[in-house]
């Protein structure tokens, strides 16, 4: 359950009074949203927990990813301004949940802390094609280097974000060697 509302659940909730994820199981009552899992990702998680009846865990497997494919299939907006920092672990996974994003038109990473080891495990994981709608990419304020966006450079090129038309990048970290490769 966890797993399937942090996929879309907006970080903010500014008429709400409650918190987004609240794990009550945790010793600190734990109330960070951690970042979204694609199905690979979760089948490789889901087998670490325990079922009562052994049968179940393919049943959630299957679940999650027809879940996770209307779900992330269908949405045209994600908002993650204001997550906790992204590792390149979380970045990694996070781009096996764009491959499924064939609607998003815009997505906003500003402000989330992504090095140039996330952003290139992130976009590395892009298929050919993937994000094909999405017309504006917010990446500024972030520590994204020549590295990150030669990453996203070669995104762009196996047709990645080919809808692409507003890219947003200041407040990083890039330099001369970067935007050659973008260009």
């Amino acid at each position: 359950e966890r797993c399937s509302a942090e996929q879309i659940k907006k970080v903010f909730l500014y008429d709400a009074k409650w918190k987004l994820v609240l794990d009550l199981g945790a010793e600190k009552a734990e109330m960070a949203r951690n970042w979204p899992i694609a199905p690979d990702d979760f089948d490789a998680l889901i087998t670490t927990k325990t079922f009562t009846n052994g049968a179940d865990e393919d049943a959630v497997k299957k679940l999650f990813r027809k879940m996770s494919v209307n779900q992330l299939g269908g949405i045209t907006q994600l908002d993650f301004d204001g997550m906790p920092s992204i590792s390149t672990g979380d970045a990694r996974r996070l781009g096996g949940c764009f491959n499924l994003c064939s609607n998003l038109n815009s997505l906003d990473l500003s402000s989330v802390g992504m090095s140039d080891d996330a952003c290139k495990g992130m976009f590395s994981t892009l298929s050919n094609g993937a994000l094909a709608s999405c017309q504006e990419l917010h990446l500024f304020n972030n520590q994204i280097g020549d590295i990150g966006l030669s990453a996203l450079a070669k995104a762009c090129a196996s047709r990645a974000l080919a809808s692409l038309q507003d890219l947003t990048l200041s407040g990083n970290a890039i330099g001369d060697v970067g935007l050659q490769s973008l260009a």
